[in-house]
């Protein structure tokens, strides 16, 4: 901690505290060479990778969108920005809000995966 005193317009003292960086009294500070040098961060590049997105895109601002299901169960689905411009094109072109959007695509049948397996064998 750094203490300094300066004198403002009026005369009167004005004191200024300075508290270094959390963790550099214990070392524990970024060197900047992108991988952090906080305990239990020595990951594989595909962790790290995965964290450093999942924070980028919790910063990003979120849009909640409320709907009714088709069971009548109120949803809140809620959409990163790109998300939420793709759904504003969908129902802007279909002359629709957002909420009624979604529960008429909640009425769209899901795609097979494939021809059905056949079923097991009964055992011999």
């Amino acid at each position: 901690m750094r203490l300094m005193v300066s004198f403002g317009r009026n005369g009167f003292p004005c004191l200024h505290l300075f508290f270094p960086p959390a963790g550099a009294a214990r070392g524990l500070l970024d060197a900047g060479d992108g991988r952090g040098k906080r305990p239990g961060m020595d990951l594989p590049d595909a962790d790290q990778a995965f964290l450093r997105d999942l924070v980028k895109l919790s910063r990003q601002r979120h849009h909640a969108v409320a709907w009714i299901d088709r069971d009548g169960t109120p949803r809140q689905t809620t959409l990163t920005a790109a998300e939420a411009v793709r759904l504003n094109g969908i129902a802007h072109g279909l002359g629709l809000a957002k909420g009624e959007t979604l529960r008429r695509a909640a009425h769209i049948p899901v795609a097979n995966a494939g021809p059905a397996a056949a079923p097991p064998a009964p055992p011999a």
